[in-house]
């Protein structure tokens, strides 16, 4: 890798900018995230099935930088829709919050996000696992709009009422979860920095005995879906 190369890191989740880092230095790596829906129709044949999708990224400082610059000219003369962020933390930790928030609790539950929210229980539910990343990313210095959760909640009540997440639809197809990636990392974040996070504990527990079965499991081609 040459010295001056850029290494946008576009992956769910919020611990791939300090993975990445760890091997190609911190001054490498920049950070965004991606809005698709997906379908994995076999080995390497991957189909987009909805919308035109788009890119997120952006500078950890949020400095517009020569090289953000310069990437974003390649994604032009791409024609790829894209958006430079000067406050990338907080699109990762936004997104980070639907598909935690959202999509842990789906998994759990096992049920469409129609029968979750007209629960008053399981909106609840819901409402709590999105309030526990909030704080959680309080805690790391990246305070969230006072709305984020509200607008995660009414951003799942306008999915159809069958929608679930690729890792409910990943559990239900005996495959292997992103758990550790989402609720599992909620748990650790929150155990150092003592923020407590008691549903994504839950979410993390329950859901880990499916992934160590799945892991026993030769690996089969997923064919639902996926929005990340």
């Amino acid at each position: 890798m040459a010295r001056d190369t850029a290494v946008v890191t576009l992956q769910n989740g919020i611990d791939n900018v300090e993975a990445i880092a760890s091997v190609v230095g911190s001054g490498a790596v920049l950070s965004g995230a991606v809005y698709i829906a997906l379908q994995l129709a076999s080995p390497g044949v991957v189909v987009r099935t909805g919308g035109e999708g788009r890119i997120v990224f952006g500078e950890l400082s949020g400095a517009m930088t020569e090289r953000v610059q310069r990437i974003a000219s390649v994604f032009e003369q791409s024609r790829i829709p894209h958006e430079v962020s000067t406050d990338i933390n907080r699109v990762l930790w936004e997104k980070f919050l639907f598909i935690a928030g959202v999509g842990g609790v789906t998994a759990l539950a096992r049920s469409g996000i129609g029968p979750l929210l007209a629960s008053a229980e399981s909106r609840l539910l819901l409402t709590t696992a999105c309030e526990e990343i909030a704080a959680v990313a309080l805690g790391e210095g990246v305070p969230l709009p006072a709305d984020a959760v509200d607008r995660v909640i009414q951003q799942a009540a306008a999915l159809p009422p069958q929608w679930r997440s690729s890792m409910a639809r990943d559990l239900a197809d005996a495959r292997r979860l992103e758990v550790d990636a989402l609720s599992g990392a909620v748990v650790r974040r929150g155990l150092k920095l003592g923020v407590p996070t008691p549903v994504h504990r839950t979410i993390a527990a329950c859901l880990s005995v499916h992934q160590l079965s799945a892991s026993a499991k030769p690996h089969t081609p997923p064919h639902s879906a996926m929005q990340v």
